[in-house]
């Protein structure tokens, strides 16, 4: 063969050789693609927990089912899942596949490694990633693949995920490679003894070789030129990184000009010079780099991407020069990331859209979906992915509309869709238009479904608000009008039509000022100008209108500004009452007041006629025993004894009316009158009421008139029934209590002593502060007007002020209310069980407690006696104050003294927050309610300790002691 010929071939086959082996590093190189990892969960992580959520699984059931690698889990030597292309890649379908021992997939030469390997991965040994080896598919085929294993645990047991993939073609590159290498070995022995035949001839040759140089001249000048003039920045260094030869284009791309790049190390150009050696190491170790990724750093600082494919030759003096190719890849790169940052906001839209989203392709099969759109359907994301909308649903405005889609239109769907899981039809509001394609045709759909069931309940809510408001308008007996800024009416109701005499159209357009006198006119104007200026409603006022039909009406009105959208001025709305009558009323309650007058002057005397009666009275009786009883004159005197009586009668109810009656004080039983009452009560307070009596058998015995005190159940009774218009309960409770020289030091008032308590409780709206500080008061009332006269109250105040009692109040607004009346223990008594009071010493202690009390007097007071018993008190206004103590406060706080009810939070909310940090902590809880009343409420549970207010010094340190000394 002719020498010329022979390197020819030989340079063809290195080439050959140096193609397959770039192949072969390309194929090795190729990365495992990952599956898109479940939200929230590590990518690619085996999840087998039990407890993991539906959602969560799907997701992760659709990454593993639409991989583009074959994974499997092997239990016992048997495949017990493989997923869509696992199974294309054997040609057998699942049911073929799963329980199948996996041996019998693999070449029989290949069982025994496979096998090994396998109870290597069970036994969780340390063993190499990546195992090759070959199966056979359905057809007889035989692939090889690549397998990369993990054990796992895959319900309960031991077994083994694999990650596999085809390398049939790595392997046919590789074995061709070899073959191309033997064949190369053989051809240069063949050509080697072919050259040692030719060597002679070669010398006759040498003329002709210098024709070929000369050629080789022409092709060096055309190769030099193609070297400078190419697009691509060409580069040539030796291996200390100092340039050897470099083109017009590279250095453009590095900045530095042809003399400046000699001066310059290959080395300063990369950013990241660690990446330089793992690429020369590369490079040196496979003869070639293609399309390695480096960042440049330019003269001028700037960064550029590149890619860099690279070679190494040999120089003529014999050392190894890089031959590399970079291209310039910055601008591909920031738009590949403007892409990729499109994608993203598009991803995120997509999922985290408020509406439901979903894509369907040119058939209407839904290919993706959101969550929102899953929760709106009411189904899960594996039954709607694959779904045709056209052919399964039954909604034909809905199928009309995604064709018009597909037709390259927009579609519209507004009605109640009867979703999958809920058996209910959810109004939605969908829209849906096409995904075209570069070419112009349509080549999907995307939808966005909305649940408008707000939208529709806030449209039922305004259409009903209005209902309301024209309902009310015609219901409510007030006269309503609204009128411009000039003051013309524009809106009344027919209340205001009643009151005024005019029909509906007669007032509207009619001006304010038509219908009452110039005075009166002038104060209305006045009134709406102030409204208008300030947009604040007048205070309510009183003036003189006339009716149509001439009559003169006593009306008050109430005025605001209405406004438009823009909240500018736009007219004023009124509300008149009529209030004629209450002026009458007013008359009658002037009238009333001095009928209390007279019954002042009335109970005066009274008492002087209660003496001229029993004078009367008793010579009448006189007369009677003296004289014969068959005397005519009996029936006269007779007569003369019921008239006294019957002025007897006049002078109590005289007495009554004044509340200066006598009392008919006896020793008697609270628990005994209560019991008495109960059947009276229960019918007065009506039948959505409860009722319970908690009567103390030992309650002692009371010095009291009983007509008074079943008058005071009867009025608390009554107050307690208005207070509970919904129903609710009414407790009535009895106790021993004993006021003490402490608690009479804050109310002067009280005697000390011994006393009986009988607590009446409700569970009805409660009172505010500035509404107990009145409750006493004569004619004071929160009821309606025209209900009640204010005196019940104060009757039971004077009753028990009479008796030398006591009254206290606890209520909180929305708590309900209990009345505490304390009356003096009876002196005689026969009742056994009747306990005397013996307070004995008082125990003392030294630990420290925690003393939570809004009311500053009741805090005082307690502070000061735990101090006097020894103990060491951290006093606190409110819970949060409280908390900051218990916080701050080092040692040991034994004891937290609460009230139930205070501000921010109740006492058991803030027990709770504060044994969290000091689980030893004891609680002693302390309420002017009493203890069943909060027990009904819920705000502590049975057998926590409690204790009422008022309390004296020996119960307080009896009870502190207890709790204390209890384990």
């Amino acid at each position: 063969m002719d020498p010329d010929e022979l390197l020819k071939e030989i340079a063809r086959l290195r080439d050959k050789i140096a193609e397959l082996e770039a192949t072969c590093a390309s194929l090795r190189q190729q990365p495992i693609r990952e599956s898109p990892s479940v939200p929230g969960e590590p990518g690619g992580s085996v999840r087998s927990s039990a407890n993991e959520s539906r959602e969560a699984e799907d997701t992760y059931r659709f990454v593993v089912e639409n991989a583009s690698e074959t994974i499997c889990i092997t239990q016992d030597g048997v495949l017990r899942f493989v997923n869509r292309y696992g199974m294309q890649l054997v040609g057998y379908s699942a049911a073929e596949l799963l329980s199948k021992p996996f041996v019998e997939l693999v070449h029989p030469d290949d069982i025994e490694d496979v096998t090994r390997l396998y109870l290597a991965r069970i036994r969780e040994e340390h063993v190499q990633p990546g195992q090759r080896f070959r199966i056979i598919d359905s057809t007889g085929n035989v692939k090889w693949v690549e397998s990369f294993s993990a054990s796992m645990i895959w319900e309960g047991r031991p077994a083994v995920l694999s990650l596999i993939r085809d390398v049939t073609a790595q392997v046919q590159a590789e074995e061709l490679l070899r073959q191309a290498r033997d064949q190369l070995d053989q051809r240069v022995e063949k050509r080697t003894a072919q050259l040692r035949e030719i060597n002679e001839m070669l010398m006759l040759e040498i003329a002709d070789r210098e024709q070929a140089e000369c050629a080789l001249r022409e092709s060096e000048a055309s190769y030099r030129h193609l070297f400078e003039h190419s697009r691509d920045a060409i580069h040539i260094t030796a291996q200390d990184g100092s340039f050897v030869d470099t083109n017009r284009s590279f250095h453009e791309l590095s900045g530095y000009g042809p003399e400046e790049i000699k001066a310059v190390n290959a080395r300063d150009l990369w950013l990241h010079p660690n990446q330089r050696s793992e690429w020369k190491a590369k490079l040196e170790r496979e003869g070639s780099v293609s399309n390695y990724a480096w960042q440049l750093r330019r003269k001028d600082g700037q960064i550029r991407d590149c890619l860099l494919s690279s070679t190494v030759r040999l120089a003529e003096n014999g050392s190894i020069q890089y031959q590399s190719i970079s291209r310039d890849v910055t601008e591909q790169k920031r738009a590949e990331e403007v892409l990729r940052q499109s994608e993203e906001k598009y991803r995120l839209i997509f999922e985290y859209s408020p509406l439901g989203v979903f894509h369907f392709d040119s058939t209407g099969t839904i290919t993706a979906c959101n969550d929102n759109f899953v929760g709106i359907i009411g189904s899960s994301r594996e039954k709607l992915i694959g779904l045709n909308t056209i052919r399964d649903l039954n909604d034909k405005p809905m199928i009309a509309a995604i064709e018009a889609a597909l037709s390259g239109g927009m579609g519209h769907y507004e009605d109640y869709y009867a979703s999958v899981t809920a058996r209910k039809r959810t109004p939605v509001k969908c829209e849906f238009g096409p995904i075209v394609s570069r070419d112009g045709s349509v080549v999907g759909g995307i939808g966005i479904i909305e649940d408008i069931t707000e939208r529709k309940r806030a449209e039922e809510e305004l259409r009903r608000s209005e209902e309301k408001y024209r309902e009310m308008l015609g219901t409510i007996t007030d006269g309503y009008h609204e009128a411009d800024l000039k003051g013309n009416i524009t809106l009344v109701n027919d209340s205001l039509c009643e009151l005024m005499g005019y029909t509906r159209e007669e007032l509207k357009g009619m001006n304010f000022r038509q219908v009452m006198d110039e005075l009166n006119a002038a104060r209305i104007r006045e009134a709406y100008g102030e409204v208008f200026r300030t947009g604040i409603p007048n205070p309510e006022f009183t003036y003189e209108m006339m009716r149509k039909d001439g009559a003169t009406r006593y009306v008050s009105i109430s005025i605001s500004l209405a406004r438009d959208n823009a909240g500018q001025p736009a007219g004023f709305r009124g509300i008149l009452k009529d209030v004629t009558d209450r002026k009458r009323l007013e008359e009658q309650l002037r009238q009333a007041a001095k009928m209390e007058a007279v019954g002042q002057l009335a109970g005066g005397l009274a008492h002087d006629f209660n003496n001229i009666l029993t004078a009367l009275m008793g010579y009448a009786n006189l007369l009677s025993d003296e004289l014969p009883k068959d005397r005519p004159y009996q029936e006269k005197l007779r007569q003369i004894t019921r008239g006294a009586e019957r002025a007897a009668d006049l002078t109590r109810q005289l007495l009554a009316f004044s509340r200066k009656q006598m009392l008919d004080v006896k020793v008697t039983h609270l628990n005994e009158i209560i019991a008495d009452m109960e059947r009276l009560l229960k019918r007065l307070i009506s039948e959505h009421i409860d009722l319970a009596t908690v009567l103390d058998p030992s309650a002692g015995m009371v010095q009291a008139d009983p007509v008074q005190i079943q008058q005071i159940l009867m009025n608390l009774a009554v107050n307690a029934r208005d207070a509970m218009p919904e129903g609710g309960r009414l407790t009535i409770e009895t106790a021993n209590a004993f006021l003490d020289d402490d608690y009479c030091r804050i109310h002067p008032e009280v005697r000390p002593g011994p006393y009986v308590m009988f607590a009446v409780s409700d569970t009805g709206q409660g009172m505010d502060s500035q509404t107990l500080a009145r409750i006493f008061e004569p004619f004071f009332t929160t009821k309606e007007k025209g209900v009640g006269t204010g005196l019940g109250l104060a009757t039971v105040y004077g009753i028990v002020k009479q008796h030398q009692g006591h009254i206290l109040v606890y209520s909180e607004a929305g708590r309900g209310t209990t009345f505490k009346v304390y009356l003096p223990r009876g002196e005689a008594t026969a009742d056994p069980k009747v306990q005397t009071w013996d307070p004995g010493p008082r125990p003392h202690g030294n630990e420290t407690v925690l003393l939570v009390e809004d009311e500053e007097i009741v805090r005082t007071l307690a502070s000061e006696a735990l101090e006097i018993l020894g103990y060491h008190t951290l006093p606190a206004s409110d819970p949060r104050e409280a908390i900051a103590i218990c916080n701050a406060y080092e040692g040991t706080i034994h004891l937290l003294l609460s009230d139930v009810v205070l501000p921010q939070m109740d006492g058991r909310s803030l027990f709770a927050a504060l044994s969290t940090k000091r689980p030893g902590l004891k609680v002693l809880y302390v309420s002017g309610y009493t203890e069943n009343f909060i027990v009904h409420h819920g705000v502590l549970d049975k057998g926590v300790h409690f204790m009422h207010k008022p309390f004296n010094i020996d119960n307080l340190a009896r009870k502190v002691r207890q709790i204390l000394d209890s384990q």
